[in-house]
């Protein structure tokens, strides 16, 4: 699995543009941003949807105060279930939805579960990267797909590793 310290891999993830998928290396969504990016083990499930994308919203403002300037959602569905799925959240209009259907991202950085039980197949873990350009600062990895904590967006603002004096006063 995908470590602090480390440089996300290269992985083609697409997102809807008008009617097609567009295909993007990550890494180049990546460069020059500081990025909370947020794994979802499959977009419209119940956690998902009600508690931990509602939640990484609700913390929006603590998340830009904590040094994130770009929030990436990414899940193992198809590009138009992705762009329907952000139409669901009017509070995350600025985000990136990301489809990782072909689960590239997913295996390069170790994070595929089985999910067999739930009927979801190979899905995502729900984890949290946090991201200085392309170099991993952080790893959030829930212990099942059912729990937000360690990914909640108010946890990942208060451990974020940007957030010092010096991140806060280029942020003022």
């Amino acid at each position: 699995m995908i470590t602090a310290g480390q440089e996300v891999p290269s992985a083609k993830v697409a997102r809807l543009e008008g009617d097609l998928p567009v295909a993007y290396d990550i890494r180049d969504l990546l460069k020059g941003r500081r990025t909370l990016l947020v794994g979802a083990p499959q977009a419209f499930t119940p956690v998902c949807s009600q508690r931990h994308i509602p939640g990484i919203i609700e913390a929006l403002e603590d998340l830009k105060s904590a040094g994130f300037d770009q929030i990436i959602i990414i899940a193992p569905d198809n590009p138009w279930a992705m762009a329907v799925w952000q139409e669901h959240f009017p509070g995350a209009k600025d985000f990136l939805f990301l489809s990782d259907g072909n689960e590239e991202f997913l295996s390069a950085c170790g994070l595929k579960e089985t999910c067999a039980g739930l009927f979801l197949g190979q899905c995502s873990k729900r984890y949290a990267l946090q991201l200085d350009g392309v170099v991993v600062r952080d790893v959030s990895v829930e212990e099942s797909i059912l729990v937000v904590k360690c990914t909640d967006g108010r946890r990942q603002a208060q451990s974020a590793p940007f957030l010092d004096e010096d991140a806060l006063i280029e942020i003022v």
